[in-house]
């Protein structure tokens, strides 16, 4: 039995809000997911209620961002939901800061894919953790353009 919950939990890389770097992490499965079931565990099975406990917003990204370059293996960042005009009530995050030199409200999670357009999630390893960063620096630069645009494109019609 202990053998099969050892399979429940996956290696993801958290982005804390008071963090100093991010830190890959081993994280379990939620209540609901039930091992017994067979099915591959998703990253809404995962418990990421350390970071979110009321909701979280999962963007799937299978390019790398800002370009028509297919990543090998897909990737989910779960982070606070955000207003229509990118603001969040969240707090800063001092590892986005850090790291990539931008405000970003809330903790980001990120969660590997077994292959680009499936959702099965499965384990970050510690080699990854460069490319992983790469991804979501691009990912928090574009976010709030990409929100910038729907606002003028609300703001227009």
């Amino acid at each position: 039995f202990v053998q099969r919950l050892v399979h429940a939990a996956l290696k993801v890389l958290v982005y804390e809000v008071d963090g100093t770097r991010p830190r890959l992490l081993l994280l379990a499965n939620g209540a609901d997911w039930d091992p017994e079931c067979g099915c591959p565990v998703y990253p809404e099975d995962l418990d990421t209620s350390q970071w979110f406990p009321s909701d979280q917003t999962e963007t799937t990204v299978d390019y790398f961002p800002g370009t028509r370059c297919w990543l090998a293996n897909g990737y989910s960042i779960l982070s606070v939901p955000r207003k229509e005009d990118g603001r969040g009530t969240a707090p800063i995050n001092e590892v986005i800061s850090r790291l990539f030199a931008i405000e970003w409200r809330g903790p980001l999670v990120v969660v590997k894919r077994a292959r680009r357009h499936s959702l099965q999630a499965i384990n970050i390893t510690s080699p990854e953790v460069s490319m992983v960063n790469a991804v979501v620096e691009r990912y928090v630069y574009r976010r709030p353009l990409f929100l910038f645009i729907i606002l003028i494109f609300h703001l227009r019609n």
